[in-house]
């Protein structure tokens, strides 16, 4: 026995001196390697590749890590893949990653990758009303994308509940403030090749960018979702963290600005009046305005008619006067709509079929030179793509989640009341925009709101109960 013991000592102590040699030849044959692949293809192949292996292992140990990263990323959302025939954007597939993996484990560990939870019943059921779509729709590729996506944002959504820690929804809404600052920067340093112009009364805007995404009224509403958050922390207690949100909070209005979108103007004006019921934004909103006016007396005169990109974008909010007149094709929009509902009331037409259904009814835009993408407007893209079921499950929806947000503005505190405030400001944005506008058929921009649902869970479960238990000793 003694013999045996030595003799395994020895062998562990051999394998203790073999350990680093094994190590640094691994290390050297994979350099090896990792050269070789540069030089035979592109250098950037073997960096994604090590990459992509560092992505999956993080996302097999800690997938809400995998979820800050998509967020980070979104600025990098105009890089593409093609994946199985589906335009997969880099921070899309991050966060289609973070949800399966976080499934995966459930399912490995021996749960249902389901957790209970306010929202989770109507989410399913506007996931179900979208499976119809499969069997009626003319192309059955967009809906079942759809499908797929929405799915795995679902997911991301319970992964979120499942954690359930207030310290989790900070980081996120700390992720999407940096990440929309970014955005908005980038559309400030390369804006486009053209010169921002109106075209007429405004109604028609040139030059405008689209930042990381391909539609600036998509860029106004990611902004917009991610201002109020800046604002929280601008006046929170940390004060690296309010250096950091005050600096994003400024980048991310002039995105807003540079997109010149109509929906968005207005999805920031209700996310602000929203953030205006927490004192502390009021009190900063009032020095604000006050520096404003001050700013307004004493420079006028220096600058009047030198601040080109002012001028544009009253000129795009005054042209609201004339869209409401009934100049916006939206009008000829809204008013054939329903009539695609009552023809497909209960199923509706499918998913992402809208623009194949509304040139048949007549709905053709001329200057664009094709269909309309959808009915710019929330409930009526919904109801008819997805039918009366699918509007019934969206109001689900906003009922179980408002009810989620109130209880948690009232019931906390400190930055967390901040925060649940800015939640609930950023799905105010997300509505207002949605009655002029549907641009939650980016599926980053439905990822997010999957998300801010789940945040806005996590905070009111937080939450001190409204009427806490007497004390047992009392009587």
């Amino acid at each position: 026995m003694a013999v045996d013991a030595k003799a395994g000592a020895t062998v562990m102590r051999l394998d203790a001196r073999l350990l680093p040699w094994a190590l640094g030849a691994t290390a050297a044959a994979g350099g090896a390697l990792t050269a070789a692949v540069a030089y035979g293809s592109r250098p950037v192949v073997p960096l994604a590749a090590v990459a992509a292996a560092g992505i999956a292992a993080l996302a097999a140990t800690a997938p809400v890590r995998v979820l800050y990263l998509a967020i980070l990323l979104v600025p990098f959302k105009i890089y593409t893949i093609d994946l199985l025939g589906a335009g997969l954007s880099l921070p899309e597939g991050l966060f289609v990653l973070s949800g399966v993996a976080w499934a995966a484990r459930r399912i490995l560990s021996g749960a249902w990758p389901a957790v209970a939870s306010p929202l989770g019943k109507p989410y399913v059921a506007l996931l179900l009303a979208i499976v119809p779509g499969i069997v009626i729709a003319l192309h059955p590729f967009p809906v079942v994308k759809t499908l797929v996506m929405w799915t795995a944002f679902f997911l991301v959504y319970q992964m979120v509940v499942d954690d359930g820690r207030p310290e989790t929804v900070r980081t996120i809404l700390l992720a999407l403030a940096v990440s929309a600052a970014v955005v908005g920067a980038k559309a400030a340093i390369s804006p486009g090749g053209k010169p921002e112009q109106l075209i007429g009364v405004g109604a028609i805007a040139s030059g405008r960018p689209g930042g990381s995404f391909d539609d600036p009224n998509i860029l106004a509403t990611f902004e917009a979702l991610g201002l109020p958050a800046a604002a929280a922390f601008a006046l929170g207690r940390n004060l690296a963290l309010r250096f950091v949100g005050g600096a994003a909070f400024m980048l991310i209005l002039a995105g807003l600005a540079l997109s010149l979108s109509r929906g968005g103007f207005l999805a920031a004006a209700g996310a602000l009046l929203v953030m205006l019921t927490w004192r502390p934004f009021r009190y900063a909103a009032v020095g604000a305005l006050l520096v404003v006016i001050a700013f307004q007396v004493t420079s006028a005169a220096t600058l009047s008619g030198e601040v080109q990109q002012t001028s544009v974008v009253a000129g795009r909010v005054q042209s609201v006067s004339y869209a409401a007149s009934g100049g916006d094709p939206r009008f000829a929009i809204w008013r054939t709509t329903p009539q695609m509902i009552a023809a497909h009331p209960f199923f509706g037409i499918g998913e992402n079929q809208y623009p194949e259904a509304s040139v048949r009814y007549g709905l053709y835009a001329e200057d664009l030179g094709g269909s309309y993408q959808h009915a710019h407007n929330i409930p009526l893209t919904i109801a008819a793509e997805t039918g009366l079921l699918g509007l019934a499950a969206l109001v689900w929806v906003a009922v179980a989640l408002a009810r989620v947000l109130v209880g948690a503005c009232r019931r906390l505190t400190g930055l967390e009341r901040g925060l649940a405030t800015a939640v609930a400001a950023a799905f105010t944005g997300l509505a207002l925009q949605g009655m002029v506008d549907y641009t939650i058929s980016s599926n980053t921009v439905a990822a997010v709101t999957f998300v801010l649902a789940a945040c806005a869970v996590v905070l009111w479960r937080s939450a001190p109960p409204a009427h806490p238990p007497l004390d047992a000793t009392s009587t």
